[in-house]
């Protein structure tokens, strides 16, 4: 009978022993669990900090863009225009059999020829002044934010879990936002290179016909390509660039980023 008491009183004491080891290591993986997600917050907002600043550089890098070559573009729109008009000038002059018509078509020639040779040199020069924007490596900043995000969303507190859903929101934007500028810069500038090269072929058509007797149809050619050339080029000039509208969505998103960054401290 003491045996068995005593036997009681062990199993008794080992099962308090076992239930006490189970609660101390079950606060112990909440405490490090806790610990962890504590570090993870920390990294985020520190990385919300990092993004902040990206998206300031890039913004100024965009406005500066957008900002240079004002007085360029515009001589280069300026002769584009200038050489269209005589290019269809010439057209006629060279059509025509009324008196004078021939040297009014050789005049228009060398005139549009001046022109569209003045809107290649400032268009040049307007393109080099452009610095790039370094859109992938900012695209790939916001898509880790994102996964941040989603990793670290369970478990916050109600007002820091708007917070971050309002964030993933604003960066989701800002990556299509993103992702649409450099879209429409690049076939902009596709554009405008392809206006550079009719304008440098119609040009090359063009000397060649003032070296050359009967040459009416290297004139023609010529100016043809010529004036498509100087007609792209003058929309493309004009093209309403995206600049405005990204800058507002990156300043929208920094304030976003400023937000979470303050209500997760």
């Amino acid at each position: 009978m003491k045996r068995t008491v005593t036997l009681s009183v062990a199993a008794v004491m080992i099962s308090q022993s076992v239930a006490f080891a189970q609660v101390d290591r079950t606060a112990e993986v909440t405490g490090q669990a806790i610990n962890q997600a504590q570090q993870n917050i920390t990294a985020l907002r520190t990385n919300l900090v990092q993004l902040d600043s990206a998206l300031e550089q890039t913004a100024k890098t965009i406005d500066a863009r957008d900002n240079s070559g004002g007085i360029t573009n515009a001589l280069t729109i300026a002769g584009a225009a200038a050489g269209l008009g005589l290019s269809v000038i010439s057209y006629f002059a060279v059509n025509s059999r009324t008196t004078g018509s021939g040297l009014l078509g050789m005049f228009s020639v060398a005139g549009s020829l001046i022109a569209s040779m003045t809107s290649i040199v400032t268009g040049t020069g307007s393109s080099l002044l452009k610095k790039d924007v370094d859109t992938k490596a900012l695209s790939d900043q916001l898509e880790a934010i994102e996964k941040e995000i989603a990793a670290n969303r369970a478990g916050q507190s109600k007002e820091a879990s708007a917070i971050l859903n309002q964030l993933s929101d604003s960066v989701s934007g800002m990556k299509a936002s993103l992702k649409e500028y450099q879209k429409a810069e690049d076939d902009t500038d596709r554009t405008k290179m392809l206006a550079h090269l009719t304008q440098g072929i119609g040009t090359a058509l063009l000397f060649y016909s003032l070296t050359q007797h009967n040459s009416n149809k290297a004139t023609l050619v010529g100016g043809l390509l010529l004036s498509a050339g100087n007609l792209t080029r003058v929309v493309a000039g004009l093209s309403d660039s995206q600049a405005e509208s990204v800058l507002k969505e990156i300043e929208a998103t920094r304030m976003s980023l400023r937000t979470a960054a303050t209500v997760l401290e």
